[in-house]
Protein backbone atom coordinates (compact mmCIF):
# COMPACT_ATOMS: atom_id res chain seq x y z
CA UNK A 1 0.00 0.00 0.00
CA UNK A 2 2.90 2.46 0.65
CA UNK A 3 4.43 1.64 -2.82
CA UNK A 4 0.96 2.12 -4.24
CA UNK A 5 0.39 5.78 -2.55
CA UNK A 6 4.26 6.72 -3.11
CA UNK A 7 3.72 6.18 -6.69
CA UNK A 8 0.45 7.96 -7.10
CA UNK A 9 1.61 11.04 -4.90
CA UNK A 10 4.88 10.82 -7.21
CA UNK A 11 3.49 10.65 -10.57
CA UNK A 12 1.09 13.75 -9.74
CA UNK A 13 3.78 15.89 -8.58
CA UNK A 14 6.33 14.88 -11.72
CA UNK A 15 3.50 15.39 -13.92
CA UNK A 16 3.21 18.97 -12.48
CA UNK A 17 7.15 19.81 -12.38
CA UNK A 18 7.39 18.84 -15.50
CA UNK A 19 4.17 21.08 -16.96
CA UNK A 20 6.23 23.63 -15.14
CA UNK A 21 9.85 23.13 -17.15
CA UNK A 22 7.73 22.66 -20.46
CA UNK A 23 6.62 26.50 -20.09
CA UNK A 24 10.07 27.37 -21.13
CA UNK A 25 10.39 24.21 -23.85
CA UNK A 26 11.54 20.48 -23.63
CA UNK A 27 12.09 18.90 -20.33
CA UNK A 28 16.12 18.87 -20.22
CA UNK A 29 17.77 15.60 -20.06
CA UNK A 30 18.83 17.16 -16.32
CA UNK A 31 15.02 17.86 -15.56
CA UNK A 32 14.58 14.48 -16.10
CA UNK A 33 17.31 13.06 -14.00
CA UNK A 34 16.38 15.11 -11.45
CA UNK A 35 12.91 14.15 -11.59
CA UNK A 36 13.68 10.74 -11.41
CA UNK A 37 15.43 11.28 -8.15
CA UNK A 38 12.61 12.95 -6.74
CA UNK A 39 10.18 10.34 -7.55
CA UNK A 40 12.39 7.45 -6.04
CA UNK A 41 12.93 9.94 -2.74
CA UNK A 42 9.36 10.04 -2.55
CA UNK A 43 9.34 6.23 -2.84
CA UNK A 44 11.71 5.94 -0.21
CA UNK A 45 9.93 8.03 1.97
CA UNK A 46 6.29 6.68 1.97
CA UNK A 47 8.15 2.85 2.74
CA UNK A 48 9.76 4.48 6.06
CA UNK A 49 7.22 6.28 6.98
CA UNK A 50 4.53 3.58 6.48
CA UNK A 51 5.84 0.71 7.27
CA UNK A 52 6.03 -1.34 9.89
CA UNK A 53 8.09 -2.79 12.09
CA UNK A 54 10.37 0.52 11.39
CA UNK A 55 13.37 -0.92 12.27
CA UNK A 56 12.67 -3.50 9.44
CA UNK A 57 11.80 -0.38 6.93
CA UNK A 58 14.70 1.61 7.97
CA UNK A 59 17.02 -1.22 7.12
CA UNK A 60 15.59 -1.95 3.60
CA UNK A 61 15.87 1.36 2.80
CA UNK A 62 19.76 1.67 3.40
CA UNK A 63 20.30 -1.20 1.20
CA UNK A 64 18.29 -0.50 -1.91
CA UNK A 65 17.68 3.45 -1.53
CA UNK A 66 20.97 4.40 -3.19
CA UNK A 67 20.60 1.75 -6.34
CA UNK A 68 16.96 2.88 -6.97
CA UNK A 69 17.74 6.16 -7.05
CA UNK A 70 20.49 5.94 -9.24
CA UNK A 71 19.11 3.96 -11.80
CA UNK A 72 15.68 5.75 -11.96
CA UNK A 73 17.75 8.37 -12.93
CA UNK A 74 19.80 7.19 -15.19
CA UNK A 75 16.80 5.64 -16.56
CA UNK A 76 15.05 9.24 -17.06
CA UNK A 77 17.99 10.78 -18.51
CA UNK A 78 18.12 7.79 -21.19
CA UNK A 79 14.73 8.09 -21.70
CA UNK A 80 14.45 11.75 -22.44
CA UNK A 81 17.47 11.69 -24.65
CA UNK A 82 15.93 9.36 -26.91
CA UNK A 83 12.83 11.36 -26.85
CA UNK A 84 14.88 14.20 -26.95
CA UNK A 85 16.81 12.69 -30.47
CA UNK A 86 14.04 11.89 -31.87
CA UNK A 87 12.28 15.59 -31.66
CA UNK A 88 15.67 16.69 -33.13
CA UNK A 89 15.06 14.18 -36.22
CA UNK A 90 12.07 15.24 -36.77
CA UNK A 91 12.88 19.18 -36.50
CA UNK A 92 15.60 18.28 -39.22
CA UNK A 93 12.86 16.99 -41.42
CA UNK A 94 10.96 19.27 -41.31
CA UNK A 95 13.83 22.37 -42.19
CA UNK A 96 15.12 19.79 -44.93
CA UNK A 97 11.48 19.77 -46.60
CA UNK A 98 11.25 23.16 -46.04
CA UNK A 99 14.30 24.32 -47.86
CA UNK A 100 13.66 21.20 -50.62
CA UNK A 101 10.82 23.21 -51.35
CA UNK A 102 12.02 26.84 -51.45
CA UNK A 103 14.72 25.29 -53.74
CA UNK A 104 12.51 23.54 -56.24
CA UNK A 105 10.05 26.03 -55.75
CA UNK A 106 12.91 28.88 -56.42
CA UNK A 107 14.77 26.69 -60.07
CA UNK A 108 11.36 25.61 -61.46
CA UNK A 109 9.34 29.26 -61.27
CA UNK A 110 10.96 30.12 -64.46
CA UNK A 111 9.57 26.93 -66.18
CA UNK A 112 6.26 26.31 -65.09
CA UNK A 113 5.71 30.01 -65.87
CA UNK A 114 6.14 28.93 -69.55
CA UNK A 115 2.87 26.80 -68.92
CA UNK A 116 2.58 23.09 -69.48
CA UNK A 117 4.84 22.19 -72.15
CA UNK A 118 7.15 19.10 -72.54
CA UNK A 119 10.15 21.02 -72.93
CA UNK A 120 9.82 23.49 -69.88
CA UNK A 121 7.80 20.27 -67.98
CA UNK A 122 10.94 17.95 -68.55
CA UNK A 123 13.27 20.34 -66.90
CA UNK A 124 11.15 21.20 -63.83
CA UNK A 125 10.49 17.26 -63.41
CA UNK A 126 14.69 17.00 -63.62
CA UNK A 127 14.74 19.46 -60.50
CA UNK A 128 12.43 18.28 -58.55
CA UNK A 129 13.70 14.80 -58.86
CA UNK A 130 17.06 15.99 -57.90
CA UNK A 131 15.88 17.86 -55.15
CA UNK A 132 13.58 15.04 -53.70
CA UNK A 133 14.42 11.44 -52.99
CA UNK A 134 11.61 10.19 -55.42
CA UNK A 135 12.96 7.94 -58.08
CA UNK A 136 10.95 8.96 -60.58
CA UNK A 137 8.51 12.34 -61.57
CA UNK A 138 5.85 12.68 -64.03
CA UNK A 139 4.38 15.52 -65.01
CA UNK A 140 0.81 15.43 -67.15
CA UNK A 141 -1.65 17.41 -68.88
CA UNK A 142 -5.12 16.89 -69.27
CA UNK A 143 -4.63 13.76 -71.28
CA UNK A 144 -0.83 13.00 -71.65
CA UNK A 145 2.34 12.41 -69.86
CA UNK A 146 4.40 15.57 -71.02
CA UNK A 147 7.12 14.81 -68.97
CA UNK A 148 8.48 11.93 -67.59
CA UNK A 149 12.20 11.84 -65.86
CA UNK A 150 13.65 9.17 -63.86
CA UNK A 151 13.12 5.13 -63.62
CA UNK A 152 10.82 3.77 -65.83
CA UNK A 153 11.26 6.53 -68.53
CA UNK A 154 12.15 3.94 -71.16
CA UNK A 155 7.99 3.40 -71.01
CA UNK A 156 6.16 5.79 -69.40
CA UNK A 157 7.25 8.38 -71.50
CA UNK A 158 7.90 7.44 -75.53
CA UNK A 159 6.53 8.90 -78.54
CA UNK A 160 4.51 5.66 -78.75
CA UNK A 161 3.13 5.72 -75.58
CA UNK A 162 1.99 8.82 -73.83
CA UNK A 163 -0.84 8.42 -72.65
CA UNK A 164 -2.09 9.34 -68.93
CA UNK A 165 -2.53 6.13 -66.34
CA UNK A 166 -5.67 5.18 -64.73
CA UNK A 167 -4.20 6.34 -61.46
CA UNK A 168 -3.81 9.87 -63.06
CA UNK A 169 -7.20 9.72 -64.60
CA UNK A 170 -8.77 9.73 -60.75
CA UNK A 171 -6.53 12.56 -59.73
CA UNK A 172 -7.56 14.62 -63.27
CA UNK A 173 -11.43 13.51 -62.80
CA UNK A 174 -12.04 14.16 -59.01
CA UNK A 175 -9.22 16.72 -58.26
CA UNK A 176 -7.76 15.31 -55.39
CA UNK A 177 -4.85 13.65 -54.63
CA UNK A 178 -4.35 9.23 -55.14
CA UNK A 179 -1.68 7.27 -53.31
CA UNK A 180 -1.03 3.73 -54.51
CA UNK A 181 1.15 1.69 -52.23
CA UNK A 182 2.01 -1.21 -55.17
CA UNK A 183 2.75 -1.53 -58.93
CA UNK A 184 -1.39 -2.95 -59.12
CA UNK A 185 -2.69 0.29 -58.24
CA UNK A 186 -0.02 2.14 -60.35
CA UNK A 187 -1.46 0.33 -62.91
CA UNK A 188 1.17 0.46 -65.07
CA UNK A 189 1.18 -1.59 -68.46
CA UNK A 190 4.74 -2.93 -68.62
CA UNK A 191 5.06 -5.62 -66.58
CA UNK A 192 8.52 -5.07 -65.66
CA UNK A 193 8.35 -1.64 -64.15
CA UNK A 194 10.67 -0.74 -61.54
CA UNK A 195 8.27 1.87 -59.93
CA UNK A 196 6.41 0.50 -57.26
CA UNK A 197 4.53 2.80 -54.98
CA UNK A 198 2.95 6.70 -55.97
CA UNK A 199 1.55 9.76 -55.29
CA UNK A 200 -0.29 11.71 -57.74
CA UNK A 201 -1.24 15.43 -57.38
CA UNK A 202 -3.45 17.57 -59.22
CA UNK A 203 -2.21 20.92 -61.07
CA UNK A 204 -4.48 24.10 -60.80
CA UNK A 205 -5.19 27.08 -62.76
CA UNK A 206 -7.78 29.13 -60.47
CA UNK A 207 -10.17 25.92 -59.56
CA UNK A 208 -9.54 24.12 -63.15
CA UNK A 209 -7.54 20.61 -63.24
CA UNK A 210 -4.91 21.73 -66.31
CA UNK A 211 -2.51 18.45 -65.14
CA UNK A 212 -1.11 16.43 -62.39
CA UNK A 213 2.43 15.79 -60.75
CA UNK A 214 3.76 11.91 -60.14
CA UNK A 215 6.35 11.27 -57.54
CA UNK A 216 7.34 7.57 -58.10
CA UNK A 217 9.41 5.45 -56.02
CA UNK A 218 10.87 1.69 -56.22
CA UNK A 219 9.94 0.05 -52.99
CA UNK A 220 6.37 -0.94 -51.86
CA UNK A 221 6.53 1.31 -48.51
CA UNK A 222 8.70 3.43 -49.50
CA UNK A 223 6.67 6.86 -49.60
CA UNK A 224 6.71 8.50 -46.03
CA UNK A 225 4.51 11.28 -44.40
CA UNK A 226 7.14 13.65 -45.05
CA UNK A 227 7.23 12.58 -49.43
CA UNK A 228 2.98 13.34 -48.64
CA UNK A 229 3.50 16.76 -47.24
CA UNK A 230 6.45 17.86 -50.01
CA UNK A 231 4.61 16.36 -52.36
CA UNK A 232 1.06 18.51 -51.35
CA UNK A 233 3.58 21.79 -51.14
CA UNK A 234 4.76 20.94 -54.82
CA UNK A 235 1.62 20.88 -56.40
CA UNK A 236 0.27 24.17 -54.84
CA UNK A 237 3.54 25.99 -55.61
CA UNK A 238 3.34 24.46 -58.94
CA UNK A 239 -0.07 25.29 -59.61
CA UNK A 240 0.64 28.98 -58.29
CA UNK A 241 3.82 29.52 -60.23
CA UNK A 242 1.08 28.39 -63.23
CA UNK A 243 -1.81 30.48 -62.54
CA UNK A 244 1.16 32.95 -62.25
CA UNK A 245 2.28 32.41 -65.88
CA UNK A 246 -1.37 32.58 -66.94
CA UNK A 247 -2.16 35.87 -65.64
CA UNK A 248 0.91 37.38 -67.62
CA UNK A 249 0.18 35.85 -70.76
CA UNK A 250 -2.88 37.65 -70.24
CA UNK A 251 -1.84 40.60 -69.43
CA UNK A 252 0.27 40.69 -72.44
CA UNK A 253 -2.68 39.99 -74.40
Amino acid sequence: MATLSAYLVSGFLAGWIGSYFRRDGRVKPYHAVLLGAFVEIIHMSFVFFFSHPLALAQEMIELIAVPLIVINALGSWVFAMIFENVLDEEEKTRAFQIRSSFLIADKTLPYFRQGLNEQSSREAAKIIQEFSEADAVSITDQTHIIAHVGAGEDHHFSNDNQLITRMTEQVLQKGERVIASSPQEINCDDPHCPLHSAIALPLFVREDTVGSLILYFSKVDRLSSVDEELAEGLSKLISTQLELGEIERQANL
